[in-house]
């Protein structure tokens, strides 16, 4: 049967994975100096160097998710592939403990 137990859902975290990292690509290594960012925090703009550092930010931690992401999805396979029959129980938790280590390192 190859999956479907929980109807392909890992693929479309997978997938989610793939856009956040096509996402990273567009962001300049540096972004302009004219750039501007919302601050919720503050209500109002933060402008550029300090604009640029969020920025960098912002693609760390999103480069971080997508990791996690990946985690997530190879982890999700396995336990839809375990329930579906095409793998033994058991082998869906090197996955599962390979998420719990990235959140276990998260900062």
């Amino acid at each position: 049967m190859s999956g479907g137990r929980y109807h392909y859902a890992y693929q479309h975290i997978g997938t989610l994975a793939d856009d956040l990292e096509a996402e990273l690509g567009r962001t300049p290594a540096e972004p302009p100096p004219d750039a501007r960012v919302w601050s919720r925090e503050r209500r109002g703009w933060i402008e550029g160097e300090e604009a640029a550092a969020v920025l960098r930010a912002v693609d760390a931690e999103r480069a971080w998710l997508v990791r996690v992401l990946r985690a997530v999805g190879k982890a999700a396979h396995d336990v839809e592939w375990v329930d579906s029959g095409d793998y033994g129980p058991g082998d869906e938790v090197e996955a599962i403990r390979a998420v719990r280590a990235l959140l276990e390192r998260a900062p």
